[in-house]
């Protein structure tokens, strides 16, 4: 997907708990947004996978265990996973 791309999810859209306020970047699998926790207020990313990943069962199967993978890892430079889910 081209960065200059429009993103797939717009401004405003409720993802469960979360708000997408804007999107971050984009790359040939999935996107990555800004949004709002919203019932922690807190802002965090939300990474989704593009419609066309997400129709590949081999695509949403290698999304889970990247965040399953990240969710275990503990660093001071490297990102929380706090939720996976399709």
């Amino acid at each position: 997907m081209p960065a200059d791309a429009p993103p797939t999810l717009l401004t405003g859209t409720t993802l469960g708990r979360y708000r997408i306020e804007r999107r971050l970047g984009a790359g040939g699998m999935g996107e990555v947004y800004e949004a709002l926790h919203l019932d922690l207020n807190r802002r965090v990313a939300v990474k989704t996978l593009l419609p066309s990943a997400a129709s590949k069962p081999v695509a949403v199967a290698r999304f889970l265990r990247e965040g399953q993978a990240t969710a275990r890892l503990r660093h001071p430079h490297a990102i929380e996973v706090f939720d996976v889910g399709m």
